[in-house]
């Protein structure tokens, strides 16, 4: 069925039957909102969730590329830029790490960055 026939198949159906006019223009608005929004926030909710269960050490990874300009700044040298990577990343790391001084900071902020990237996805 397409949409075309979807459409004079509900005009059709809305004819035989003026209150399921008035039931679905008035009241399913709300209802599609209310509905809409609770499955928002469950998803939200158990994205939340699953992220915070994960460990929260930064996993090993070969490429010191990112953590290696902010360890060089923490430990007296300068923030030098390593294989022509930008700073925001290292930047990131090197606040992190000098506000808590703790590797899973930087596991945890990118959790809560990656929840906000949700709600703007959602927003948009």
């Amino acid at each position: 069925m397409t949409a075309t026939g979807l459409r004079r198949f509900l005009q059709a159906f809305a004819k035989e039957r003026p209150n399921f006019q008035i039931f679905r223009s008035s009241e399913s608005t709300h209802l599609w909102k209310i509905a809409y929004f609770g499955v928002t926030a469950f998803l939200f909710v158990s994205a939340a969730h699953k992220r915070f269960l994960l460990p929260q050490y930064p996993l090993a990874d070969s490429d010191v590329g990112f953590l290696w300009p902010a360890l060089m700044k923490l430990s007296g040298g300068r923030f030098e830029h390593i294989q022509g990577l930008n700073f925001l990343y290292p930047g990131m790391v090197y606040l992190a790490l000098r506000i808590w001084a703790d590797f899973r900071a930087i596991s945890v902020i990118q959790h809560l960055l990656g929840l906000i990237a949700g709600v703007f996805f959602l927003a948009s």
